[in-house]
C-alpha cells in the first residue's frame, strides 16, 4: 500500500484554507471586542450592514473597491469603528480572488494597521491567513512560512486565541502543502491542544482528521501505528459537526483497513460511508472513488474496479489506484508501469517544490541584494546630504554673523534714537510746565468769571421760578373758582327743578289726594246722616265705594312713601313670589275707579293663572297702576 498520493491529493489544502478562514471569521465576527448591540450578527450600525452584506456578496466584482470605499466612508461619518474594518476586508478578498500579490499585499497591510487602531484584531489575522493562503496558492511556500511565523508572534504577544491557533494551524497547511509530515504533524498538533484548551469557536475534527492521517504518513502502516491512527479518526468522528466531515473521515479510515486487510472493518465503514456521501453528493471526490475501487478489489470485481478506477482525474491518485487494482489482480506489469507514472508524477511535484523554493531563495536572494543596492544608494544619498547640509549649516552661520553685527548696529542706533527721544522729551516736558502755569493762571481767572455768573445765572433762575410758581398758583385758584361757580350754577339750576317739579307734584298730589279723601267725607257724611234713609243696598254700594277710595287713598300715599324712600336710599325691595296674572289683575281693579265712563278697561294674558315670577309685588302694582 501507498498512502502519500492519497493523502496529499485528497487534501484539499488552498480550497480548504479559503473556506477555514472564511468560517473562522464569521464564527469570531463580533466575538472578541464588545459593542453595543445591533439587530444584524456582525453587531455594526444597522444603517451600514445592508452595505456591506451587498458589497461582501459583490467582493470578487470590480464594483467591490467602490463598494467597499463607500462603506469606509460612511462608517467613519457614523464612527463605526467595526464596520471600517469589515469595509477594509473586501479589497483583500477581491484581490484574493484576482491573484495580484502587489495589491493584496497592500490591501492586507491597510486592513491590517486599521484593524490594530480601531481594537478589532480578528480582522487583522483573518487578512494575515488570506495573504498566506494567497501565498501557498501560487507556491510561495517561503514566503507563507514567513508570514505564518510573523503572524504568531504576534499573535503571542497580542495573547489572542484565534491568531494563535489560525497561525499554528496555517504553518502545519505549509509544512504539508511541502511533504514535511512530520513538521506538519507537530504544528497541527500543537495547534489542536491550543484549541481544547481555549475557546476558539470551531469543533477539533479537523485537526484529529489530519492528525489521523500524517501519522500514517510518518509510522506507515501496522497494528500498532494503525491503532493511533484509529484513535484520532474516532476523535474526529465524534467532534464532527457536518456530514461532509464525517465522510471525509470515514473515506481515510476505509484506506487504513484497506491497508490492514480488514475486511469487516472496511465494509461496516464502506456502506455508513456510501449513505453519507450519496446524501451530500460526495460521490465524486477521487478519495471517495478509491475507496469504490477497493471495494470492488475486495470483492474480486476487476471489471468494476477497472471502470471505477478509470473515472478518476488524470493525476498520481488515478495511477496509484492502477498500481494497486493491477497488483491485487496478478497483473504486475501494468502495476509496475502505473507505479512509474505515479513515482514520476511524485516526484515531479517534489522537483517542482523544490524548484519553487529555489527561485523563490533566488527571488529572495535578488530583493536582498537590491534591497542592500537600495541601502548603499540611500547611505551616498545621505552623506551627499549631510554635505549639503554642512555647507548649508556654514553658510546659516555666515548669515547669522552677518545678523548679529546688523543686530549690533541697529542696537548702537536705538540708543542714539533713545538719547534724541530723551532731550527731547525734556524740553518738551519744560515747555509743558511752562504752558500749564499759564493754563493754570487762565483757569484761575475764568474761575472767578465763572463763580460770578453762576451767581447771577442762579438769582435770575430764582427769581424766575418764583414768578412761574406765583403765576401758576393764580391760574390754578382761577380755575377752581370757575369750577366752583359751575357747580353752583348747577346746583341752582337742579334746585330750581326740583323745586318747580316739587311744586307740581304737590299740585297734583293734592290734587289726587283731595278727590278720594272728598268721596270718603261724602259718603260718610251720607251715611252717617241720622235723617237720611238710605236703603241697605244704597248703604252698601257707599260702604263700597268708601273702602274704594280709601284703597285708593293709601295707595297715594304709599307711592308718596316710596318716593321718599327712593330719595332718602333707603328702599328695600321685599322679592317673593308673585302671581303674574293676579298682579295685573291688581292693577286693572285699582284704575277701575278713575276712568271716564267712555274707556274700556281690560287686560289679557298669555300665561296661565299659577305662572309666579320672583319680584316685588307692591312695587309692581305701584308701577302699573
Amino acid at each position: 500500500m501507498k498512502l502519500p498520493h492519497l493523502i496529499y491529493n485528497t487534501h484539499p489544502v488552498f480550497r480548504w484554507l479559503s473556506g477555514c478562514v472564511i468560517g473562522l471569521l464569521v464564527l469570531f465576527v463580533g466575538g472578541v471586542v464588545p459593542m453595543v448591540a445591533q439587530n444584524n450578527p456582525y453587531k455594526i450600525n444597522d444603517e451600514l450592514y445592508g452595505l456591506y452584506v451587498y458589497a461582501n456578496k459583490m467582493r470578487y466584482k470590480p464594483e467591490a473597491l467602490h463598494l467597499a470605499d463607500s462603506l469606509y466612508n460612511e462608517a467613519v461619518r457614523l464612527g463605526d469603528l467595526k464596520a471600517q474594518c469589515l469595509a477594509a476586508i473586501i479589497p483583500v478578498d477581491y484581490y484574493f480572488g484576482l491573484h495580484s500579490t502587489e495589491d493584496i499585499e497592500k490591501a492586507v497591510q491597510r486592513c491590517k494597521d486599521l484593524s490594530r487602531a480601531n481594537g478589532y484584531l480578528q480582522y487583522y489575522y483573518h487578512a494575515g491567513n488570506q495573504l498566506i493562503v494567497h501565498y501557498l496558492n501560487n507556491a510561495r511556500h517561503m514566503q507563507a512560512l514567513k508570514e505564518a511565523e510573523d503572524i504568531k508572534e504576534q499573535a503571542l504577544k497580542d495573547n489572542h486565541p484565534y491568531g494563535i491557533y489560525s497561525s499554528l494551524s496555517n504553518m502545519g497547511n505549509i509544512y504539508f502543502a511541502r511533504r514535511n509530515w512530520k513538521a506538519s504533524y507537530q504544528c497541527y498538533h500543537e495547534a489542536l491542544d491550543y484549541m481544547l484548551s481555549h475557546d476558539i469557536g470551531q469543533t477539533p475534527a479537523a485537526m484529529y482528521q489530519y492528525l489521523g492521517r500524517l501519522y500514517t504518513e510518518i509510522h506507515g502502516l501496522s497494528p500498532q501505528t494503525c491503532d493511533s491512527a484509529l484513535y484520532f479518526f474516532d476523535k474526529s468522528l465524534e467532534t464532527a459537526a457536518t456530514i461532509k466531515s464525517r465522510v471525509q473521515t470515514m473515506n481515510h479510515m476505509g484506506f487504513i483497513y484497506y491497508g490492514l486487510k480488514d475486511t469487516v472493518n472496511f465494509l461496516r465503514v464502506y456502506e455508513s460511508l456510501t449513505s453519507l456521501a450519496q446524501q451530500i453528493g460526495y460521490t465524486y471526490t477521487p478519495s471517495y472513488k478509491t475507496i469504490q475501487v477497493y471495494h470492488a478489489m475486495m470483492l474480486r470485481d476487476m471489471q468494476k474496479a477497472d471502470s471505477i478506477a478509470n473515472t478518476i482525474a488524470q493525476g498520481s491518485s488515478r495511477e496509484v489506484t492502477l498500481s494497486d487494482m493491477y497488483e491485487s489482480f496478478g497483473q504486475y506489469d501494468k502495476a509496475l508501469q502505473h507505479y512509474k507514472r505515479y513515482k514520476y508524477l511524485s516526484d515531479s511535484v517534489t522537483a517542482q517544490l523544490q524548484s519553487n523554493d529555489i527561485a523563490e531563495l533566488l527571488a529572495q536572494t535578488d530583493n536582498m541584494r537590491l534591497r542592500q543596492e537600495n541601502t548603499e544608494l540611500d547611505l551616498q544619498n545621505a552623506t551627499l546630504s549631510l554635505e549639503r547640509t554642512r555647507q548649508q549649516m556654514e553658510l546659516e552661520r555666515q548669515a547669522s554673523e552677518n545678523d548679529r553685527l546688523l543686530l549690533d548696529n541697529r542696537e548702537l542706533e536705538v540708543d542714539r534714537l533713545k538719547a534724541d527721544s530723551a532731550l527731547q522729551h525734556a524740553l518738551a516736558e519744560k515747555q509743558q510746565n511752562e504752558a500749564n502755569a499759564v493754563i493754570k493762571q487762565q483757569k484761575e481767572a475764568s474761575h472767578y468769571r465763572v463763580i460770578i455768573f453762576s451767581t447771577i445765572i442762579s438769582s435770575l433762575v430764582v427769581f424766575i421760578i418764583g414768578l412761574v410758581y406765583i403765576l401758576y398758583r393764580r391760574h390754578v385758584h382761577l380755575l377752581r373758582l370757575r369750577d366752583k361757580n359751575h357747580e353752583l350754577a348747577v346746583a341752582r339750576d337742579e334746585a330750581q327743578s326740583a323745586n318747580r317739579m316739587k311744586t307740581a307734584f304737590i299740585q297734583n298730589m293734592s290734587h289726587e289726594i283731595r278727590t278720594p279723601l272728598n268721596a270718603i267725607v261724602g259718603f260718610s257724611q251720607v251715611i252717617t246722616d241720622p235723617d237720611m234713609e238710605l236703603e241697605a243696598e244704597d248703604a252698601r254700594e257707599y260702604g263700597h265705594l268708601i273702602q274704594h277710595n280709601s284703597d285708593l287713598l293709601t295707595s297715594l300715599v304709599n307711592d308718596l312713601l316710596s318716593l321718599a324712600e327712593l330719595e332718602s336710599g333707603k328702599y328695600v325691595a321685599n322679592m317673593t313670589l308673585c302671581s303674574c296674572n293676579f298682579l295685573c289683575m291688581e292693577a286693572v281693579t285699582a284704575v277701575q275707579g278713575r276712568k271716564q265712563d267712555a274707556v274700556k278697561l281690560y287686560w289679557t294674558s298669555e300665561v296661565p293663572d299659577d305662572y309666579q315670577i320672583q319680584t316685588d309685588g307692591q312695587r309692581v302694582r305701584q308701577v302699573l297702576a
